[in-house]
Parts: structure tokens; sequence; C-alpha cells
């Protein structure tokens, strides 16, 4: 546990983690070359955080629970917990978009980090079994369908170039992901807070972004502009200074 009454402890016990990470990570060989440019990580929570889309109704899960009332999902978690508030596709879409537009021509790479709808339909057909909610067979064809495009939706990114997808909840996909906002520059993240802690805790420089993706305005999209800009000048300076001295011409 991390100590947060005592300023000097908690950051010892933060500092003990960070290291104990990173010579952990080191010692198991899980330290491949960097890619070239930044590192972009987008995490999309869904799973235990999702809106089900029916042709006559809307299914909210949240954790274990199923509302089917969106007035009492709002009144009993959002006004709550707003910080869970589930997120639409279209708002990382829109994230990436603009990302993509500011870099220009600079290197960069991405990874997706997500634990995917595979949770989301498990509570259904638990919540199903225990009688939580009810659904007709036309609703299951639909499910069906909706599997497909929740398939689709991670591989339908608006960036150009490989993406590295990191979709699962197993021991090795949390490992994995870990690892990868370790060493991220840019974090882009919805609901709840794993990213978020994770990328603070392990980051490797101190100069990284962290966007939200619900609340991506104009003073977002300026902050956004000017780190790129930034890291692109530090990029060329870089540069310069390893770039070969050549003779002048006699």
């Amino acid at each position: 546990m991390v100590d947060h009454a005592d300023p000097g402890r908690r950051d010892a016990t933060l500092r003990l983690l960070y290291d104990r990470y990173w010579a952990h990570r080191e010692r198991s060989g899980r330290t491949p070359p960097s890619p070239e440019g930044i590192r972009i990580v987008l995490h999309v929570r869904r799973g235990d955080r999702s809106i089900v889309e029916l042709p006559d109704r809307k299914l909210i899960l949240h954790g274990n629970r199923v509302y089917e009332d969106e007035v009492a999902y709002q009144n009993e978690i959002v006004r709550l917990e707003p910080d869970f508030r589930h997120t639409q596709t279209r708002h990382y879409v829109n994230v990436l978009r603009e990302i993509t537009a500011a870099l220009g021509t600079a290197p960069a790479s991405l990874t997706v980090l997500s634990d995917g709808h595979g949770r989301t339909l498990f509570a259904l057909i638990d919540a199903v079994a225990r009688g939580l909610v009810q659904i007709s067979r036309s609703e299951r064809h639909h499910l069906r369908r909706l599997a497909t495009q929740w398939r689709d939706e991670m591989q339908s990114l608006p960036w150009q170039g490989p993406v590295n997808r990191i979709i699962g909840e197993s021991v090795a996909d949390t490992l994995r992901s870990i690892d990868a906002l370790a060493t991220a520059d840019l974090v882009i993240h919805d609901a709840g807070g794993f990213s978020r802690v994770v990328h603070r805790l392990y980051r490797h420089r101190s100069d990284t972004l962290i966007l939200d993706s619900r609340h991506f305005n104009a003073a977002s999209r300026s902050h956004l502009r000017e780190w790129i800009e930034r890291r692109r000048n530090q990029a060329a300076r870089a540069d310069s200074r390893t770039a070969p001295l050549t003779s002048a011409p006699r």
C-alpha cells in the first residue's frame, strides 16, 4: 500500500516499485529495441464497461451489473463515479485523427490495449442465467452480429501503418500492456484509471503526454500539437548531434 499521508514515504515506495519493475523487466529480457519515433498507446476499455445496442433497447454493463434503464444507470453510477462513463468509439477515433494530422510525416508507432468484449458476453450470459435480464431469440441473433462488429472495431482505426494490438485479460496480456504503457510517450485513455496509473508509475521519461478521449477539446488539441512539435524539435536536435561530420570539398 502507498502511504499518501506521508509524502516522503510515498515517494520512496513509488521509487521502489519503479526500480523493481525495470530491474525485473531487464532480467527477464523484456526490453526489445524501441520502435523509431513517438510511441503511442491507446487504451480502449470495454468488457465490464459497455453499452450493448439492441434493435429496440439498450443494455448498459457496469461491472457485474446490467442496466436496462439508462436513467437508473446515470443516477446510480455516472453521478457517483463520473470517471467510469462508457466511451463511444468516435471519441478515441477523433483523437487518433487529430494525432495523425499533427504528426505529419514524423515517425510514430501505435499500440492498442483493450480487455475486449469477451467479458461483455459472459456478463450478459450470467445475467440471463440469474434472471436479471431477458433476451429474446431475435436479440440473441443480433448479439452474434454485434460480436463481429466489435472485432472489426479494433481493426478499422484511422492509422497509417501497422498497429500492435493487445486484446484480452490474461496474465500475459496484462504484462504486455504494462510494458507498453511504461515505454509509451503518449497515452490515450478512456474510463477507469489503469492506463493512467501504470504509465505514471513506470514511465521511462518525464515529458510524456496523457489524453482523455472523453474530454478532448480545443485546449487538448492545442496542447497535443505543441507537445508533438516539441518532440519533433527534440528529435531533430538529437539527429544533428549524432550526424557524422563530413570533410569540406577540396
